[in-house]
């Protein structure tokens, strides 16, 4: 997540496309989520240690190479390779949590594996933003190479080579199908405005794609005996509700992030090296949210009512942000800003509870390859194409002042004079001058358009996640009603018996 602080400075520096360099972090999340779910075979045939070993090497030099080279080319094979490396270390660092942690221990397990995931995504956010103005995009990497190489020899002597505690996948045919499925979902997402949509031969091709890798997917998930994604497991309506939240919480951390940067820059004019402290905060609160969180999940508070109390705290920020106005201060974005980071951090850690409880105790282990995956797809997905998501919303609304705007307004008309008059004071001629003014109406619809369109956004997003609070708690109710019940049925019997 480091490098995205970084991306407006890398692509100014090569001289690339939005869509060129957004590639960074594509090809980086997509590499990442794809040998996450590959390491768990591959470990079966090289083992922990060697896999994580090899792994974290590849990375170290991608990472020395993505400092010093000057092609764009390099640099991006430098980065997918990356995502690659990460993501079989990430499987090794998984399986090794899951199997320290037996029993009824496993949620705590999985709990501290992602809490240490977003805790090096929040400090990742902080260092660089503090850093990046002063040294440059390069130091991203910079930082990289003393903390890899500290963990490059620290797998020498830590990371067993294997774990016999702990089964490992065997259903390698599945990788294929997982991998066809994520790059053609990626590409839809990536090139549907592109393309035109539906009306394109590409873009149908990839969703058939995607619909029969996703079809044999589940398939084996029913068929095979230890696959690597148990589909069975959505027998159970909680482990559906988790599924689908797992990728809102991925979705919700980089959604705070850009959107509240954009609140900033637009709205407040803050400048870039503002911002970049301003989110360096909030990671260090997101830090400190994920701590409590692990605190009250260990004190035994109930993970339902964490996820409805996280999802409410989204609402409300969410709510408070669509309120654009003329007279939004710090204030008005700080206090829905800590909210936010707050409920971000109780999903994140309440939907692993949530998920493994609505399973059966020998299925606790196949809920960790679904949430990895869709934690990491929602911020892939976020990370890239978010501002794509306002865009529509942009481009509708702009169309729509466009054709709704009477040329007799008087209002339109003032500030179309007003417009005129300034470029005739600039030395313009007339025809010059008016033609500066239609362009600068146009500029400030736009303005206002995607204003509308990110006020539209956040509006979606608090109903959103009202809908997702209330089918939570519906869940809980029904689930507390069978246990009242089936208490009243012990008890009938007993007394029935006693008779």
């Amino acid at each position: 997540m480091g490098q995205s602080v970084a991306f407006s400075y890398v692509r100014s520096q090569f001289g690339v496309s939005s869509e060129d360099a957004l590639w960074l972090l594509r090809g980086f999340h997509a590499a990442a989520i794809i040998t996450s779910i590959v390491g768990i075979v591959i470990i079966k045939w090289v083992g922990n240690k060697w896999l994580f070993i090899c792994s974290a090497f590849i990375f170290l030099i991608a990472t020395i190479i993505s400092i010093y080279t000057n092609s764009f080319s390099i640099l991006l094979c430098a980065r997918i390779t990356a995502g690659f490396a990460n993501g079989f270390m990430q499987a090794v660092a998984g399986l090794l949590f899951i199997a320290t942690y037996q029993g009824k221990e496993k949620p705590l397990g999985s709990i501290i594996s992602l809490a240490a995931t977003i805790v090096g995504i929040c400090l990742s956010l902080a260092i660089n933003s503090s850093f990046l103005e002063d040294f440059g995009w390069r130091f991203t990497y910079v930082l990289s190479v003393p903390i890899m190489s500290t963990v490059f020899l620290s797998a020498f002597f830590f990371i067993p080579v294997r774990e016999q505690k702990e089964s490992i996948e065997v259903d390698w045919l599945s990788i294929f199908p997982f991998a066809i499925l994520i790059f053609s979902m990626l590409y839809t997402v990536m090139y549907w405005d592109a393309f035109g949509g539906l009306s394109s031969i590409y873009i149908t091709s990839s969703i058939s794609i995607f619909i029969i890798s996703a079809t044999i997917l589940f398939i084996r998930g029913f068929t095979h005996t230890n696959p690597i994604f148990d589909t069975t497991l959505f027998k159970y309506p909680s482990f559906i509700a988790a599924f689908f939240i797992s990728f809102l919480s991925g979705v919700v951390f980089v959604f705070n992030f850009n959107m509240i940067a954009k609140l900033l820059g637009g709205i407040l004019q803050m400048s870039f090296s503002d911002i970049l402290v301003f989110i360096s905060l909030l990671a260090l609160l997101l830090f400190v949210s994920i701590l409590l969180g692990v605190i009250l999940l260990a004190k035994k508070v109930n993970a339902f009512w964490m996820m409805i109390a996280g999802l409410l705290c989204i609402a409300f920020a969410c709510n408070q942000f669509s309120q654009l106005n003329t007279q939004f201060y710090i204030n008005n974005i700080i206090t829905p800003s800590l909210v936010c980071m707050l409920g971000a951090a109780f999903i994140a850690l309440s939907v692993i509870i949530v998920a493994m409880k609505s399973v059966p105790p020998e299925k606790i282990a196949k809920v960790g390859n679904f949430r990895s995956v869709l934690f990491l797809l929602g911020i892939a997905i976020a990370a890239v194409d978010l501002t794509r998501i306002i865009d529509y919303r942009r481009v509708a609304n702009f169309n729509a002042m466009i054709r709704y705007t009477n040329a007799g307004d008087s209002v339109f008309n003032q500030r179309l004079s007003g417009f005129k008059a300034f470029y005739l004071s600039k030395g313009y001629d007339p025809d010059s001058a008016y033609q500066a003014a239609i362009k600068a109406m146009t500029g400030t619809f736009q303005l206002q358009a995607f204003f509308k369109g990110m006020m539209q956004t956040f509006h979606i997003a608090s109903i959103i996640c009202i809908a997702f609070a209330c089918l939570i708690f519906l869940l809980w109710l029904i689930n507390n009603l069978q246990w009242i019940a089936n208490k009243y049925q012990i008890q009938h019997s007993k007394m029935h018996n006693h008779v």
